[in-house]
């Protein structure tokens, strides 16, 4: 018994220096003047949101480079358009589902250039 209570005094002195990392949220501003709908981060750690507008019409797609500092907004044909949704595939294909008549696009160049892969709902 006066063993286990050593190890145990022993293991409390120590805990702090054995204890899993913290993690630490940062605010970082965002993009500025919409609602942000989803977030996704490729393998090189660029951070794509997808903005829909809620007091000014900020919607699209943003992205940054500085873990949140600071965002830009990625120039592509749905530029105007309100995204929902954003997948970033192990191959950094990114996938974004927008609100123009379900209309969903595909990167294969890191946001370069964009690809229709649905062309509105499916009425039948």
């Amino acid at each position: 018994m006066k063993r286990i209570i050593i190890l145990l005094f022993v293991m409390s002195i120590f805990s702090k220096y054995i204890s899993p990392q913290q993690l630490i949220w940062k605010h970082t501003g965002g993009p500025m003047g919409g609602i942000v709908g989803d977030i996704s981060i490729n393998s090189s750690g660029e951070i794509y949101a997808g903005v829909y507008p809620f007091f000014l019409d900020y919607s699209g797609l943003y992205k940054s480079t500085d873990n949140g500092d600071s965002w830009f907004k990625v120039e592509t044909q749905f530029e105007d358009f309100e995204v929902y949704a954003i997948y970033i595939t192990t191959e950094d294909h990114i996938w974004v589902g927008t609100n123009f008549q379900g209309r969903i696009y595909r990167s294969t160049d890191n946001g370069i250039t964009w690809e229709n892969k649905r062309n509105g709902y499916n009425t039948g």
